[in-house]
């Protein structure tokens, strides 16, 4: 054989060759196109595994209606029975511990009213007195320690890293104010949030430029959610870690009403968002109480689906479970686990 003709039968197995290539290709690409289009979306169940309150009997277990759940390192379960002055300490498995009473006036282990509460690791427990504009602190065993006054309009608390504190309110121009348990100003960090233009006339409001919670993780992640679009900010070490946006009917924006006399009513979003490994729980209350509330999830910064939920959730514990406060027929606190239906 000439060398031309081998020159040109080497060329015409390259060719066939390249196409053999690029016909497998495009089968690989064609099957993964159809696994993804018939892939299932993820399933979820919520399991009822502990219930927390009674309609009469022990008044422990009787609450006037709750405000707010915390956890310690070990599981207690710390309620706040806002009505009633005290806080109820229960086992992981619903057993009652103790109830501690907190004083209602203006003396320095009294409050006006309990506005949140914040559980650190250890147990120890801070409480929030809005209008007294003090912060209480209660050691491990239950016992008034201290307060300590603050310089601005306090909106929630969280436990931030063992025992410090952080606050939600807006101070020098930031929404997070970290304490230590004595009282002692630490540092401040988070941008307040944007007023949308349609209420640019309102923008020297402090109220209406950060949400009306935050929430805390055992990673020692701080996260909330915009008050005027689905934005959720997570923040570590008083930094932002990451930004995940969303979009759904059932997410209602702070909304400012004209009322009588020239004053103004506000309607803001009531949403947790709850973190646990990879997982990002954001329940929000759609304020209707005929209707569940709304529990998004998030997988590794995306969404995944959405169920619904009696109540609101205030905690997530170690083992991704979440607790919520019910009062469809009385206040209670009720614990679910969420797994994936394989």
């Amino acid at each position: 054989m000439s060398t031309k003709l081998k020159k040109r039968g080497h060329v015409y197995l390259k060719r066939i060759y390249i196409l053999s290539i690029i016909s497998s290709a495009s089968i690989f690409l064609c099957l993964i196109s159809v696994c993804s289009k018939a892939r299932h979306p993820k399933v979820f169940l919520l399991t009822q595994d502990l219930a927390i309150g009674e309609e009469n009997g022990d008044k422990n277990f009787v609450f006037a209606g709750i405000e707010n759940i915390g956890l310690d390192f070990k599981e207690n379960i710390y309620i706040l029975d806002r009505k009633n002055f005290r806080i109820q300490k229960f086992s992981p498995d619903g057993g009652f511990l103790s109830s501690i009473i907190i004083g209602k006036g203006e003396g320095p282990n009294e409050v006006s009213s309990i506005l949140a509460i914040a559980v650190t690791e250890s147990g120890g427990i801070y409480a929030l007195d809005r209008n007294g504009a003090k912060i209480l602190v209660i050691d491990e065993e239950g016992n008034f320690t201290r307060s300590f006054n603050i310089e601005f309009s306090a909106i929630n608390i969280v436990p931030y890293s063992t025992k410090r504190l952080a606050i939600l309110g807006l101070y020098k121009n930031l929404i997070f104010h970290v304490f230590s348990p004595e009282g002692v100003y630490l540092e401040s960090f988070g941008e307040p949030f944007e007023v949308p233009a349609q209420y640019a006339i309102y923008k020297n409001f402090p109220q209406i430029r950060m949400p009306r919670r935050a929430d805390y993780s055992r990673d020692e992640s701080v996260l909330l959610i915009s008050p005027h679009e689905y934005e959720i900010v997570v923040y570590k070490e008083g930094k932002i870690e990451g930004i995940i946006r969303h979009k759904t009917d059932f997410f209602r924006p702070l909304e400012i009403k004209q009322q009588a006399e020239g004053r103004i009513g506000m309607i803001f979003p009531w949403v947790s968002v709850l973190k646990h490994q990879n997982r990002i729980y954001v329940n929000i209350d759609d304020l209707n109480k005929d209707t569940p509330n709304h529990l998004d999830i998030f997988e590794d910064g995306r969404y995944v689906t959405s169920l619904k939920v009696e109540g609101f959730a205030y905690a997530i514990d170690k083992e991704g479970r979440i607790y919520c406060a019910e009062e469809e027929n009385i206040p209670r606190v009720v614990r679910y686990s969420i797994k994936e239906n394989r």
